[in-house]
């Protein structure tokens, strides 16, 4: 199985075989996130070979810029991997034990909040993994945590959009698709405080509402943890006792610092379960695909899935577009903005946190909220500006398969209509409640960007048409 940073969707399948798991490793944490020190990375070696990691002797834990998408360090070094001396094709780089994963499994068993994690029986596996995540990141309370050394060296938080200053937000508060979806942002996610306490009230016992409260989660805190899965997750493959094949998300510690790529030319490392063994007895082997160089940094693919690799789904899922991605045929190129906002914009991470909310697990809202989003990029890509007379550089389209792309957008364009439909629906039933009037108003906002989303989607499509692209 090749990386994927995407998340694993509902309730995962190999439930049996990671309960074995959680006897080998325990939970419940004091966490610390991440400095910038050779001890931090020192302290990852020591504990990762104690839990039965084997490197090769020939790679390096490394700091690089080049993960964020530049180098003006607004993100801070990002780590990765690299080949301190030449390997060949076929050369094993890291072996993990899948005894060593974490998992949402480990959240349900919990000792601490297992559960309260099981009694809110409407969150995603996502929101249970993140959730405790974020327990052991933060939670001074916890117990020590086993994973410690790992979670040192984990990227510290991602700033959203709401964390930026007035100044810096400025130039794009007056686009009215991002106005919006700030002021739904701050409407909707209220922190994690609230939310931990509403669902204390679901505990099964005073001491378990107790226990949830004393978590004290903040919603940036929740959100850094969402950040994390989505940027680091694996789709890992376990067999189980009857010789069949489960997958769970699961955050691999050493084959989550490979960085990736999207250029085939770049790629040189692959990551799988192995066929021998069975469960937690198997293990997670990353090897070369090819012969490096000395100095060569480790490269893997953004996921397996030929469909989640284009740019349309990159830009939905993590907020940027690959310019060298031979999988989509479509390059938008928005113009240079701000440094800070730069990496804001490729990353677009307050996307990611509203759809880890439980009120956003509708898939229509999400879904709608992407798409929002998508079409947010390309009018910060053509303010004031018509797309049929948008400067050179300003918008940027290279169609390789036009006539496969033009059936892609005008396939968007009935699916947007349809989510109008639905609003429209919701907007002609009478609210009889305060909280039905907030939803009612918040599908008037939906119903507005839709249209405004539609508006774009055929008139890039007219440009496209009159001008045989």
């Amino acid at each position: 199985m090749g990386p994927t940073g995407q998340p694993v969707l509902g309730r995962m399948t190999a439930t049996v075989v990671l309960v074995a798991l959680l006897a080998v490793v325990g939970v419940g944490a004091e966490a610390t996130t991440g400095g910038e020190t050779t001890a931090v990375v020192e302290g990852f070696m020591q504990w990762s070979q104690d839990q039965g990691l084997v490197w090769h002797p020939e790679v390096e834990v490394t700091s690089t810029h080049a993960a964020s998408g530049g180098d003006d360090g607004y993100l801070g070094p990002q780590r990765g991997l690299k080949a301190a001396a030449a390997l060949g094709e076929g050369t094993v780089v890291l072996s993990v034990p899948l005894r060593s994963l974490i998992t949402a499994e480990h959240a349900l068993l919990d000792v601490e909040t297992g559960r309260l994690w099981d009694a809110l029986y409407e969150l995603s596996d996502l929101d249970i993994f993140t959730g405790f995540l974020a327990h052991l990141l933060y939670n001074p309370h916890a117990t020590q945590d086993p994973w410690a050394p790992y979670l040192a060296i984990l990227p510290s938080t991602d700033p959203g959009l709401l964390e930026l200053s007035a100044d810096e937000i400025r130039p794009y508060t007056a686009m009215p698709i991002v106005a919006a979806l700030q002021a739904r942002n701050y409407s909707l996610s209220m922190s994690m405080t609230d939310i931990v306490k509403m669902a204390a009230t679901m505990a099964p016992t005073g001491g378990d509402a107790v226990a949830w409260i004393a978590q004290n989660m903040t919603w940036s805190q929740f959100a850094h943890a969402h950040f994390l899965l989505r940027s680091r997750s694996h789709r890992v493959a376990i067999r189980d006792a009857m010789a069949e094949w489960q997958h769970a998300m699961a955050l691999v510690p050493g084959a989550d610092l490979i960085n990736t790529d999207m250029d085939p030319a770049l790629l040189n490392v692959v990551c799988r379960t192995t066929d021998e063994g069975e469960g937690v007895n198997a293990n997670f082997v990353c090897e070369t695909t090819r012969d490096l160089d000395a100095g060569e940094e480790l490269l893997a693919q953004y996921t397996s899935r030929a469909a989640s690799r284009t740019n349309t789904k990159l830009l939905l899922d993590y907020g940027f577009v690959a310019t060298n991605n031979p999988d989509d045929a479509l390059i938008l190129e928005v113009p240079p903005i701000p440094a800070g906002l730069s990496q804001l914009f490729k990353r677009l991470g307050f996307q990611r946190n509203m759809a880890a909310l439980p009120r956003l697990e509708q898939p229509y809202q999400v879904q709608d909220l992407q798409l929002m989003l998508y079409f947010a990029v390309l009018e910060a890509a053509m303010t004031d500006h018509t797309l049929a007379n948008a400067p050179v550089g300003a918008v940027q389209i290279k169609l390789e398969q036009g006539t496969h792309r033009l059936r892609g957008l005008a396939k968007m364009i009935l699916f947007l209509e349809e989510q109008k439909e639905k609003y429209e629906a919701i907007r002609a039933i009478k609210p009889t409640t305060t909280a039905q009037q907030g939803l009612f108003d918040l599908a008037d906002q939906e119903y507005e960007l839709l249209v405004r989303a539609v508006h774009h989607a055929s008139t890039l499509l007219e440009v496209m048409e009159n001008n045989q692209l």
